[in-house]
């Protein structure tokens, strides 16, 4: 059902993108000069007086210069045309010709885009399975590291340690300079280098110069193999925020760890000091008795030890 509901929902995106597409299309000329009515060709010999008409109209400079600028004719052919009808014959087909190159052009466009949502859509259709499953695998994600930060939050906000706090912002910006860096790396795989991508060294790497200096060649050759090379920059960079994640883990834990043994031995000498005499007396006669109690079991096991 889900793969269904994708399918269909891409496919109004590709009807509305199809659409969107033939209007900007129609933006170049007049709709009306290209399709009459239902879309089909009307008859010509109506469309062909329509236009007569219109055309017959105007001076006969003006149709003139309609044909020179519009249609390329040069001055000797239209010198040749003696009566104004020829001109307007003339001027009426050219306008017809280019009416019915427009209107297959855009056919041919709206075929193509037609064309290219269906196979998208088909690809969509075939793939869906793929794309559920990562979509599953980062929702999962998504809930274990907000509830990951959820639980870090409210542990330093209950033991109320100032470098579990310092910590705690670093590593978010951290893991947001690592989201940043992942996205710029996967959209450089199909876009150009913009001003708001992650500012990443370029640390090129080529094997083939390596190999050639290796087999006695000129290492500084940039022709052939020789001239493509990795970007290691993104990967450097990577590797030095998880070092720093890392290390700032260790501190927020120890920060934490430190915090929180402070805040139990302040809290026993608290409620130490809010017992009373009598309290006092009763555990230390109760720590006596344990002590005692614990004497006589280890005189009591040296004795068996000793018999036997």
């Amino acid at each position: 059902m889900r793969v269904r509901a994708s399918f269909l929902l891409f496919l109004l995106i590709g009807s509305l993108f199809t659409v969107k597409a033939s209007s900007h299309i129609n933006t170049n000329y007049n709709e009306n000069d290209v399709l009459h009515g239902d879309g089909k060709m009307n008859n010509g010999n109506a469309r062909y007086q329509e236009l007569y008409e219109e055309h017959r109209s105007l001076r006969t400079r003006e149709i003139q210069r309609r044909l020179t600028r519009n249609h390329g004719y040069t001055s000797t052919e239209i010198s040749s045309m003696i009566h104004k009808s020829e001109l307007v014959h003339v001027l009426t087909s050219e306008v017809l010709e280019d009416e019915r190159k427009k209107r297959n052009d855009l056919y041919r466009k709206q075929g193509w885009h037609m064309f290219f949502t269906f196979v998208i859509a088909a690809v969509i259709y075939v793939t869906a399975p793929v794309w559920i499953q990562a979509y599953d695998i980062i929702s999962v994600n998504l809930v274990v590291f907000t509830d990951r930060k959820r639980h870090e939050a409210s542990r330093v906000y209950e033991i109320g340690s100032f470098w579990g706090y310092v910590g705690f912002l670093i590593l978010a910006v951290l893991e947001g300079l690592s989201f940043w860096l992942s996205v710029t790396v996967m959209l450089s795989w199909v876009m150009r280098p913009k001003p708001w991508f992650f500012p990443t060294p370029s640390i090129p790497i080529r094997p083939g110069a390596l190999l050639n200096s290796a087999t006695g060649g000129n290492p500084a050759n940039r022709t052939g193999l020789a001239g493509y090379a990795m970007n290691c920059g993104p990967m450097a960079v990577s590797w030095g925020l998880r070092y720093l994640n890392g290390v700032v883990q260790g501190f927020m834990g120890r920060a934490l760890s430190s915090a929180q043994k402070a805040k139990k031995k302040a809290q026993k000498e608290a409620k130490r000091r809010k017992r009373t005499p009598e309290e006092r007396e009763a555990r230390r006669a109760e720590k006596m008795k344990r002590n005692a109690k614990s004497n006589a079991q280890d005189e009591a096991a040296i004795n068996d030890a000793s018999k036997a």
